[in-house]
């Protein structure tokens, strides 16, 4: 029977990580649906952050990789906490493995290059790989230096949630678009790592993607579409006009999410 890895039943930011060996930005959905943004980032604006990174030297990149995420109260997928709350557990057969790049780093111009998306275990703990599957470009960002405070919006992500069958795997790529990325990052004393308590996403997925993406709720259960998951009724988001429109009269939902990062080592 197929079973899917259990995180892949988010629609937003989440990968699943399997053990294995080894831009310009665009209207952003924030500033197009700033009555949504507004109510879910009081938290993460730059003067409530408690950052200081005064006096301390940037490196030219920072890898970083989720170890919490939890969708807003009113996020359609707000249902799917617990169980990301559960998968975060890197010792997992398929946790949750998010993974962040930021380089190209410019304190004094205030730009940074991000990449995100899902990533693989390797055979060395702590270390990770990118999911071949994934879109490895890179968005511009902006960075203030003194309260580390980074922003971006990456064009395309697609998350790789991975089927597991009684002959193999298979994976399913989960596109999310216009992702807005936003984050006040704490380097450590020397510098050579950072770690972000307050992140904060939004994207939106279509009705289209959600069509072909297939989930499982209860593991062992019978698939269904995200569609099927988030209902035709409840599409809130015109990916035309970048604009939030009545449910049901979209093309696309809208969701929103905060999450933390800590440090992490990416080979290639």
């Amino acid at each position: 029977m197929k079973k899917l890895c259990l995180v892949a039943a988010l629609a937003l930011m989440i990968g699943c990580g399997e053990d294995e060996s080894p831009s310009n930005n665009a209207n952003n959905t924030s500033s197009n649906n700033g009555q949504t943004t507004e109510t879910n980032n009081s938290t993460t604006n730059n003067g409530d952050s408690g950052v200081d990174n005064s006096g301390i030297t940037y490196q030219d990149s920072y890898q970083l990789i989720f170890d919490t995420m939890a969708f807003d109260e009113d996020s359609l997928a707000k249902s799917l906490n617990g169980l990301l709350a559960q998968n975060f557990d890197q010792s997992l057969e398929f946790p949750i493995i998010v993974l962040v790049d930021l380089k190209s780093i410019d304190p004094d111009g205030g730009t940074l290059e991000i990449r995100g998306g899902s990533g693989l275990k390797t055979e060395t703990d702590g270390e990770y790989i990118w999911d071949p599957e994934g879109d490895d470009s890179y968005d511009a960002g902006t960075l203030g230096s003194a309260n580390g405070r980074v922003e971006g919006v990456l064009q395309t992500l697609n998350f790789v949630a991975t089927l597991v069958t009684e002959t193999g795997t298979t994976k399913m790529p989960i596109p999310i678009r216009q992702l807005e990325f936003s984050g006040n990052m704490q380097l450590s004393e020397d510098g050579s790592t950072g770690s972000i308590a307050n992140g904060r996403m939004s994207g939106y997925l279509t009705k289209e993607d959600g069509d072909a993406a297939q989930v499982v709720i209860v593991p062992g259960g019978t698939p269904i579409s995200i569609t099927d998951l988030f209902k035709e009724d409840k599409l809130n988001y015109d990916s035309a006009s970048g604009e939030l429109v009545a449910a049901g009269e979209g093309d696309s939902w809208l969701l929103n999410a905060s999450f933390t990062a800590k440090p992490v080592v990416i080979v290639e």
